[in-house]
């Protein structure tokens, strides 16, 4: 296709589908990953952070208490002890 109106357009079309999938990927990992599977405490925090960047920056619109109670799950799952509520 020669025309850029065309192009223009179908980008329009394509790119937005293709944003909301990648969200959708990065919220479903950032929503099933397990602390047990780093060996290192920060390379799980390092993980979260590099997936929170990726949702934010995809405009998805999760708000950070959303961010906050999933990692708090999380960490309670391999420290019950220091999560006791």
């Amino acid at each position: 296709e020669q025309n850029p109106k065309v192009i223009y357009d179908l980008i329009k079309k394509v790119l937005p589908r293709v944003t909301q999938e990648a969200v959708m990927d990065y919220i479903i990992e950032y929503s099933i990953i397990d602390r047990t599977t780093f060996g290192k405490m920060q390379d799980f925090l390092t993980r979260l952070r590099y997936l929170y960047k990726k949702i934010e920056e995809l405009k998805a619109g999760v708000i950070e208490v959303y961010y906050t109670n999933l990692l708090v799950v999380k960490l309670k799952k391999t420290y019950p002890d220091r999560f006791l509520f």
